[in-house]
């Protein structure tokens, strides 16, 4: 049907694969038809049957805008925002809330100054880096709120019992499902021996130890007291701690290089 706009410039309305789905036109025209193969025509039918067009014109066609969608789903944000966690039984009840709100006030007339004029704000847009209109309208009244509590204070009097401190899971509660992972957990001691460090060597992996770099067991262990006789012995020329400490990170890093070239190595050749 897309291509038959070449057919409906020239006067043509009927053809072998379709027609023109308009009624009569007037005979009164004083426009004249497009003729079949000049050169208005063929740059027509160069735009009309482009390959990249004819893959693209289906999307906007059957275009459909998705903004009052995405205005709902803004709406329920207000009341059950991501950055918490609710319990399916709270989660439900604030999207109720949220559609409540938005089905009271979704067609609220526009906001008009005292000159009757319609009111405008004024958005900027980040990604765009540009300022944009929308239409204000009044302000929210929530007349539905007084009948909501008259609603809910008649079912808790009408109950003629209390409500209770626990109560049981429904079926469909989620959380009866547990863990969604469908294997069963291994214990720690099973998980201690495959874990795997930064740096943990093919012999360590072998053998069921679990590897510790060096600076982190000289931190952890508390330091020993040197003897009298080592302190009497010491020479004024001993390193320093900063000096042992960048010796022993120059080793450390010498130690994981040659252990990363190792394991490229071994990739290479096996």
């Amino acid at each position: 049907m897309w291509a038959g706009i070449l057919h409906h410039v020239t006067g043509v309305h009927e053809w072998a694969l379709g027609a023109c789905h308009h009624g009569p036109l007037s005979e009164n025209r004083d426009k004249d038809w497009i003729q079949k193969g000049s050169v208005a025509h063929d740059a027509l039918n160069e735009v009309v049957l482009d390959e990249r067009w004819l893959r693209e014109v289906v999307k906007f066609l059957g275009f459909r805008s998705t903004a009052e969608l995405e205005s709902f789903h803004n709406h329920i944000l207000m009341y059950a925002s991501k950055r918490f966690s609710f319990t399916p039984p709270v989660y439900s009840a604030r999207t109720l809330l949220a559609g409540l709100d938005y089905n009271y006030h979704v067609h609220r007339p526009v906001q008009r100054k005292s000159d009757g004029s319609i009111g405008y704000g004024k958005v900027f847009n980040k990604k765009s880096r540009k300022w944009s209109l929308y239409t204000m309208k009044v302000d929210k009244d929530y007349a539905y709120i007084p009948d909501l509590q008259k609603a809910i204070l008649r079912s808790r009097t009408t109950a003629h019992k209390g409500m209770p401190r626990q109560r049981t899971l429904r079926p469909d509660d989620p959380r009866q499902l547990g863990v969604l992972c469908g294997v069963p957990p291994p214990s720690t001691e099973e998980l201690l021996k495959t874990h795997i460090s930064r740096g943990q060597s093919k012999e360590l992996l072998d053998s069921d130890q679990v590897f510790v770099p060096q600076r982190i067991q000289t931190l952890t262990s508390p330091p020993a007291r040197p003897s009298a006789a080592a302190t009497a012995t010491s020479s004024p020329s001993a390193p320093s701690p900063p000096s042992r400490l960048f010796r022993g990170i120059f080793w450390v890093g010498l130690r994981f290089l040659s252990e990363m070239y190792a394991t490229s190595v071994k990739k290479i050749i096996y």
